[in-house]
């Protein structure tokens, strides 16, 4: 009998979400409305992205990894099974 380990957790959209979560979280002093005018969308979506409850578009994915710094990636917004391969 093979003894299988999984990893704990997978890296899933909802993955994702909690990391921008996370990114959110660590600037409680800027409001939804603030990050919703510097990433360019209503507060609204913005809310949604951070709810879960939307996903960004291609342009937004973008922003938000440069308003990050790169803490959360455009790769981080699809699941591994989705990532391109890269070529050798």
């Amino acid at each position: 009998q093979d003894d299988l380990t999984f990893p704990s957790k997978c890296s899933t959209t909802s993955d994702m979400q909690t990391r921008f979560q996370q990114f959110v979280a660590k600037h409680p002093d800027r409001t939804h409305e603030e990050w919703a005018k510097v990433l360019g969308c209503s507060r609204s979506h913005f809310t949604m992205l951070v709810n879960g409850t939307a996903q960004p578009g291609k342009a937004l994915m973008v922003r938000i990894e440069q308003a990050s710094r790169g803490f959360v990636q455009v790769s981080d917004w699809f699941p591994p099974s989705s990532q391109p391969l890269e070529a050798k």
